[in-house]
């Protein structure tokens, strides 16, 4: 798409080395996830976290199994830096197909579970996961879309892994409520 384009060479006229730094820094994070596994990881340890760590591992999975298994190769979508020899990644030159943005995917799945159980370690986390997605693009390594499609299909897995780790099976013999 055209305006893809234009949009990502805005980013790349107006780079600087701060910023890129940054953003360089922001994508290392998001790098094979383990950030988010290790936040999973840790949370598992004391007792009342247990469950948000293990929601968190989970989203993981399913985003890891869904998008780099399935989508990717469903759509084999070329990077945006393959396509236009004038954009030029600032680090990284990823091998795998482009969309979804697995980074963004990932970060999104993992921060909606964490929000799901913990607001403010949640809203921390899904400012992270924004950032995240942002320097894809700003490392030209994703289109928008990439990155869009990425964030909406995290927040659906984080929220569908909360659903079905939290939804309460009634036992086959209790009895119903009576509405007197």
């Amino acid at each position: 798409m055209v305006w893809e384009y234009s949009f990502l060479s805005f980013l790349q006229a107006h780079q600087t080395a701060g910023m890129s730094s940054l953003m360089g820094f922001l994508s290392f994070l998001g790098y094979a996830d383990l950030l988010w596994i290790l936040l999973g990881v840790l949370l598992l340890l004391p007792q009342r976290s247990r469950k948000t760590g293990a929601q968190v591992l989970a989203a993981l999975l399913v985003t890891f199994v869904l998008g780099n298994i399935f989508l990717k190769p469903l759509f084999e979508r070329p990077r945006p830096f393959e396509v236009y020899q004038a954009l030029i990644p600032l680090f990284d030159r990823p091998d795998s197909f482009s969309f979804p943005s697995g980074h963004t995917m990932a970060a999104f799945s993992a921060a909606t579970a964490l929000f799901c159980n913990e607001r403010a370690g949640g809203t921390a986390a899904l400012l992270l996961a924004a950032l995240i997605g942002f320097s894809r693009m700003y490392n030209l390594v994703h289109y928008p879309t990439d990155v869009f499609a990425g964030m909406v299909i995290g927040i659906g897995i984080g929220l569908l892994v909360h659903f079905l780790f939290t939804r309460r099976r009634k036992p086959v013999n209790e009895p119903k409520k009576s509405r007197a």
